[in-house]
């Protein structure tokens, strides 16, 4: 069978939990002997690499982006709400994608046409037009949600704005999602949203699948890390408060402390401190390495959707990890044993602390995270839920 793969960034390189979750439904569908084809944007912000693109992957799914302007402007926003329509889908409309899109669906007769994200259906009806494809989205959150979530922590004016762009949103996600054929959701939380909202889209919840590492964490390791990419909001809120409130805090209680900051995009003024127990690694070539010898993972996440995928990388790896309900979101914890979720910044400080004593519970918990994610986050549970799928919207 024939698969359109739609992604709306390139997939590689693996920068984020979104070029993870998309490179994993490429894998999937050529585990499975699917003939493929990936069409992306390339933007400002996610510039296109074929050279980034390991040689397999450039033969077997022929990667291509098209070049589009997604950056936010006072002018777009305000062409938006006179249009009244979703500033967020808005940005991701381009006749120049348009076009290629109707190319590749004429040239070929595609069985599939699979839409990593809500961004990818504001070209539902150019693929309803030309082909006969049956469409499916991967819904990577609950977006509407998302920007309600940010709405909520935000200032005055900004919050006001925010909490416009989240009703817009809704209004329009909502509806594409019931034009689709089949949806593949990340999370059973979000299938759940889905459906409270009258969503009767065939739909799935389609775990991400995390390799078995190589590395393991050093649980004689008593320091704090936080990694994440510093072009998404929530994570750049996570390090604000990280710096200005939780681990001044923890600072206090335990004078020798370090906190390891490690990520993409992180900003140039975000700079080590050694004083202050501050160390900003940017980027790292090796994720599992920085987090197996950088100890407690701190992740004081307060918005955001959807699966952290690098929660679960972490677990795998037996990283013993202190976060949030909003965090751990959609993650089959059971009662704290796989990891803490902090109800405030007093009670986060406290599992920090209660970590950082006592290596033995650092490694019982590291131990309980491991043994979660080979049972339910393995390649083959995750492959046969979609093999089994794909039969059913055959």
């Amino acid at each position: 069978m024939r698969v359109l793969h739609l992604t709306n960034k390139p997939i590689y390189p693996l920068l984020d939990g979104g070029c993870i979750a998309m490179n994993q439904i490429a894998k999937l569908l050529e585990a499975n002997k699917f003939e493929l084809k990936n069409l992306t944007f390339e933007t400002e912000k996610h510039p296109f690499s074929l050279d980034s693109f390991p040689i397999d992957f450039r033969s077997d799914f022929a990667p291509e982006a098209v070049l589009i302007n997604a950056k936010v402007s006072i002018f777009g926003a305000l062409k938006s709400i006179l249009k009244n329509e979703s500033y967020n889908l808005a940005r991701f409309k381009s006749h120049q994608f348009a076009s290629r899109l109707k190319e590749l669906l004429l040239q070929k007769e595609y069985d599939f046409v699979i839409c990593e994200s809500i961004y990818m259906l504001v070209y539902l009806d150019v693929i309803r037009k030309v082909s006969k494809a049956k469409i499916i989205v991967r819904t990577h959150n609950v977006e509407y949600n998302l920007w309600e979530r940010l709405a909520s922590h935000a200032r005055f004016p900004k919050s006001t704005y925010l909490n416009y762009l989240s009703k817009k949103l809704k209004s329009e996600e909502i509806p594409l999602l019931q034009k689709c054929d089949a949806i593949m959701n990340i999370s059973e939380q979000d299938e759940k949203i889905f459906k409270s909202l009258s969503v009767v889209t065939k739909m799935i919840t389609i775990p991400v699948f995390i390799d078995e590492p190589t590395q393991k964490s050093d649980y004689s390791s008593s320091k704090f890390h936080h990694i994440g990419t510093m072009n998404w909001q929530p994570n750049i809120e996570a390090v604000e408060e990280l710096l200005t409130t939780i681990f001044p805090k923890i600072k206090s209680k335990i004078p020798d402390a370090e906190l390891h900051l490690a990520g993409s995009f992180f900003p140039q003024n975000l700079i080590s401190n050694p004083e202050k127990g501050i160390f900003v690694h940017g980027f790292v070539a090796d994720k599992f390495d920085f987090i197996s010898k950088h100890g407690i993972q701190l992740i004081p996440l307060k918005s955001g959707s959807g699966v952290r995928i690098k929660i679960l990388e972490s677990m795998s790896i037996g990283a013993p990890i202190v976060t949030t309900a909003i965090g751990a979101e959609g993650i089959e914890i059971t009662n704290s044993k796989e990891l803490f979720i902090a109800e405030n910044n007093e009670d986060f400080i406290k599992k920090a602390l209660k970590l950082n004593k006592n290596d033995d519970l650092r490694q019982e918990m590291g131990r309980n995270a491991q043994k979660l994610i080979r049972e339910k986050y393995n390649f083959e549970k995750v492959n046969k839920q979609f093999i089994e799928f794909f039969k059913t919207i055959s």
